[in-house]
């Protein structure tokens, strides 16, 4: 009797199906790892939004953006201040000289800080001809921008998210309340 073996072709499919198995698994892994950071960032700016609270308390005002030499954009409709294109210890010193009962522990980081995938504090001043919702008018509010299109944003401040500077329609938002 011979030896059974397995031949060329049984050894090439085994690897075919097992090629295509890791390649799903991949792509659930990388959408989990999507969620995991959305979940951070979702963390981080109700964290944000604890501490502007407690800054609030504290001086009576929202930290950040009450100057407008200190803004990132300013315009008749909206400021805003942003970690993207700064460092973290930018972002949050802005924070930490409108609060000063705050410590730089205490402010939370984007898992990845790169492109719009930031941390975002507005004041909107009018809704600029719809562009923003009235309920966000005259009010500080937070913002991230979330990797999943799932957006489980109570209120949506951007109408048009085309034309409110690094809005999407996946940006999570959280109102803080008038100066």
């Amino acid at each position: 009797m011979g030896k059974k073996a397995f031949t060329l072709i049984e050894l090439l499919v085994v690897l075919a199906i097992i090629g295509i198995l890791m390649s799903f698994t991949f792509i659930y892994l990388n959408s989990s790892r999507a969620s995991a950071r959305d979940a951070i960032r979702m963390s981080g700016i109700n964290n944000y939004k604890l501490l502007a609270m407690s800054c609030y308390n504290d001086t009576s005002s929202y930290f950040g953006c009450q100057a407008q030499n200190i803004c990132d954009y300013t315009a008749n409709t909206y400021r805003y201040i942003s970690t993207l294109g700064k460092s973290v210890g930018q972002f949050q010193s802005l924070i930490l000289t409108g609060c000063p009962s705050l410590t730089q522990s205490q402010l939370p980081n984007d898992p990845i800080n790169s492109g719009q995938l930031a941390y975002f504090h507005y004041y909107f001043k009018s809704n600029a001809g719809g562009i923003v919702n009235p309920a966000c008018v005259g009010k500080y509010v937070l913002m991230t921008n979330l990797e999943n299109t799932k957006n489980p944003s109570s209120v949506i401040c951007a109408t048009d998210p085309a034309n409110v500077q690094n809005a999407s329609p996946n940006s999570y938002w959280i109102i803080l309340g008038p100066q």
